[in-house]
């Protein structure tokens, strides 16, 4: 009866909240409406390349604009989008009007609690929706960001309200915190980010390169607020007051042990705010608030009852946290420790009786398998959430959580506590120890060996290194079941045997599985035959923004992809080379074609990296796996020499036809009519290839995202295409896929079908099917 109750108050609250959710979430109608709102900033900035992003409650909206919010609402009393996520870029000089004041181009400093008045562009929720892909819908949600705006004109005017809450108190003591880090440590210290994560865990500062040196060598979970830091500080909290309180006659009236219990678990609270209300730091902190019920009541916990409250509760506050990395990685790793070490009944007598020498030996002992436990019990979660396992992590992190646990955290709480000179030179000793762990780190991440990359698991084999771990970490003497403990681990090793060894792609011969990504204003198609693949573009240049990195390596290697035998890049434009420079230095290229001049900066990258680039030229051919891949554009003379890279570059565009016995697909580029015109005059001078081709079903991508420049009805009326598809950016300023293409398209009977309103698609030719898989539903 009783897991029957929790269930359901478990269902109930997640019905609410999801109806909470719904009731305050951007209405669609107000998607690109610009309107003018008063709002507080209720946490830190963040500062990007371009400008500053920050998070604000709305306070009101201005009047001129109620009639369009009621509109939107449809006549209802609620407040639309309670909390935006605000982005406010600095315009670009090319665009910038003539008579601009400097004043109004820079953006002034963010301060949390500050009321500002906004003239702003609005957007629903709405990220990529890539397979593998980071959901940012579901992130939004899950940090009850209603919308988002991009600051406009008028310039925003700081008003001088003031607002005050505990979330905005928290905030700017958050900010005062990293302002006296940046001021004590300078802008150019090159692990101040560090710092403010160890103390408030604000990770913003830190540079991609030192997460990729943290993530290869496995001590990123030490690089935030992790469950060991909230458990240091409620330790000094309830030893402080429990020595004060002794000192006094109040001990008569409340209990010490009690007393100090109550301190350590509001120490833990606070601090577990200072830190954001991270999910490990929640966790410590209810676990500390657990056991101080049960002093409280004068009972002795069960470790597991302890773990079980701490994961219900946070359950309870966000059922949203189970699908973040942090919320298995934390509980896992206790749920392990409890498991394979549990606690000794008559721990305290024998330990007595032990010499100090003794004492050292057996606690280095417990903390080189409680290392060893966690590591191997996290090797299916991590292989689940990142699709790796650091092997130089167990050594690492030997040598990083002394070194962090026990010198630059208090040290950088010191720092932050202490005042004047005092703290400053906390803060310079903390920096001067990381940055001496971190000259070790580095060339451990650089080991060819030091980190391996494993597909997703499916749920079957998930369950079978779930199982393999509870062997192999069970409780007990591990010479006396060695062999057992060794088959658990062998079940581990599954998941990062190859996917396809076990499995297959599911791909036969003669058949082959297009991806096309919702990668935004630009292209990326990724094509697979039973052994090969094939990457045409990477994607656009957006800012801060790397498809390479964000979307298509986690794809690869989540699907277990180990090689790239051929990458094409349709032509040199941004839009379709902005992952090219990263997917060249992470992940094994074994040839490319493309037209790309003999001059342009990114021939030095495949010179770089080995890679050999070869020019796309018309009647070149090749096959895999009883598939035929022929290329139709640009003409077969063309090399990488500046006189044929004259013109337009999307003229350019190498165009190369995918095609098996029941299906033909043409990937485009981003050709114009003349290059379309030429394609014609191509087919028309090859009538067997293109009877061959009518034979087939055909899916064309529509040429350069629907541009109106493009798809010449001539061209369209020659390949009849059965199936057609676009890749375009949400509301894109090209207003791609034109108005005009979509009809054309239309009035042949066929709906085009634009990754913007699909997300990505899946498309698998199998024998005489054409099954596809829509990722936006």
């Amino acid at each position: 009866m009783l897991g029957i109750g929790i269930f359901s108050i478990g269902f109930y609250q997640v019905d609410y909240l999801l109806q909470q959710r719904a009731q305050s979430v951007l209405p669609a109608m107000l998607d690109g409406q610009t309107l003018q709102v008063r709002a507080v900033v209720d946490d830190l900035p963040k500062r990007t390349s371009n400008g500053v992003q920050f998070n604000v409650a709305v306070l009101a909206w201005k009047e001129p604009q109620r009639n369009v919010i009621q509109s939107a609402l449809s006549g209802s009393n609620t407040m639309p989008a309670k909390r935006l996520s605000i982005h406010w870029k600095i315009p670009n000089p090319k665009w910038r009007p003539k008579n601009t004041n400097h004043s109004e181009v820079l953006i002034p400093e963010i301060i949390p609690g500050q009321v500002w008045d906004l003239s702003l562009k609005l957007k629903v929720p709405r990220g990529l929706k890539n397979p593998y892909g980071f959901d940012v819908e579901q992130w939004m949600m899950q940090q009850q960001i209603d919308g988002s705006g991009f600051v406009s004109q008028p310039t925003p005017k700081l008003t001088a309200d003031s607002v005050w809450s505990f979330k905005i108190l928290i905030a700017k003591l958050r900010y005062q915190i990293a302002q006296k880090v940046i001021h004590s440590l300078g802008e150019k210290a090159p692990y101040s980010g560090v710092i403010s994560a160890l103390v408030m865990g604000d990770q913003q500062a830190i540079s991609q390169e030192d997460w990729l040196v943290f993530n290869t060598t496995g001590i990123g979970h030490l690089i935030s607020i992790s469950g060991l830091h909230v458990t240091m500080f409620a330790a000094v909290g309830a030893y402080v007051a429990n020595c004060l309180w002794r000192r006094t006659r109040l001990p008569l009236k409340f209990p010490a042990q009690k007393f100090a219990a109550l301190v350590g678990f509001i120490s833990a609270l606070l601090y577990t705010f200072l830190a954001g209300f991270q999910v490990p730091a929640q966790r410590t902190m209810l676990m500390v608030g657990v056991v101080g019920v049960y002093l409280f009541l004068c009972r002795v916990p069960k470790a597991f009852d302890i773990w079980w409250w701490a994961l219900g509760i946070v359950l309870l506050l966000d059922p949203w946290a189970i699908f973040t990395p942090g919320f298995c990685l934390s509980f896992g790793a206790v749920a392990a420790i409890l498991y394979a070490m549990p606690p000794q009944e008559d721990a305290k007598h024998t330990d007595i009786d032990l010499i100090f020498l003794e004492k050292l030996k057996k606690s280095l002992t417990e903390a080189v398998r409680v290392q060893a436990v966690v590591t191997i019990a996290l090797i299916p979660l991590t292989v689940w959430w990142f699709y790796q396992i650091s092997l130089i992590s167990p050594f690492a992190n030997a040598l990083a959580i002394p070194i962090v646990s026990f010198l630059v955290t208090p040290l950088a709480m010191l720092g932050v506590l202490l005042p004047w000179w005092l703290g400053d030179a906390c803060l310079w000793l903390a920096h001067t120890c990381f940055a001496i762990l971190a000259w070790f780190l580095k060339p451990m991440a650089a080991l060819p060996w030091s980190i391996i990359y494993a597909a997703k698991p499916n749920a079957w084999l998930l369950a079978i290194g779930i199982l393999g771990v509870i062997v192999v970490i069970r409780p007990g003497p591990i010479l006396n079941s060695w062999k057992s403990r060794l088959l658990g681990l062998l079940a581990c090793l599954l998941l990062i045997i190859p996917k396809s060894w076990l499995m297959g792609h599911g791909i036969s011969l003669g058949e082959f599985r297009m991806l096309v990504w919702d990668i935004g204003q630009g292209s990326a198609v990724l094509i697979q035959t039973k052994n090969h693949t094939l990457l045409y573009d990477t994607g656009p240049v957006s800012g801060n923004f790397d498809p390479g990195k964000r979307i298509i390596l986690p794809f690869l290697r989540a699907s277990g992809i180990d090689k790239l035998d051929q990458l094409a890049i349709s032509h040199q434009d941004a839009d379709h080379v902005g992952g090219l420079v990263s997917i060249l230095e992470n992940f094994p290229v074994k040839r490319s074609i493309g037209t790309i001049p003999e001059d342009h900066p990114l021939q030095q990258q495949y010179v770089k990296h080995h890679v050999t680039l070869s020019p796309c030229q018309a009647g070149h051919s090749w096959q895999w796996d009883g598939v035929e891949f022929y290329t139709w554009h640009p003409h077969a003379g063309t090399t990488f020499e500046k006189k044929f890279h004259t013109g337009k570059p999307n003229e350019m565009s190498c165009v190369i036809e995918v095609r098996n016995q029941h299906h033909s697909v043409w990937l485009t580029g981003d050709v114009e009519k003349r290059a379309e015109q030429e394609i014609i005059e191509r087919l028309l001078q090859q009538p067997d290839q293109l009877s061959k081709i009518h034979q087939r079903n055909i899916v064309l991508m529509t040429p350069h995202h629907g541009s109106k420049t493009s798809s010449n009805p001539e061209f369209v009326q020659l390949l009849d295409p059965n199936i057609v598809f676009s890749q375009s950016g949400y509301k894109n300023r090209y207003n791609h896929p034109h108005p005009s293409v979509v009809a054309l398209y239309q009035s042949r009977g066929m709906q085009l079908l634009d990754t913007n309103l699909t997300g990505a698609q899946r498309w698998d030719s199998q024998q005489s099917l054409l099954k596809h898989e829509f990722f936006r539903k």
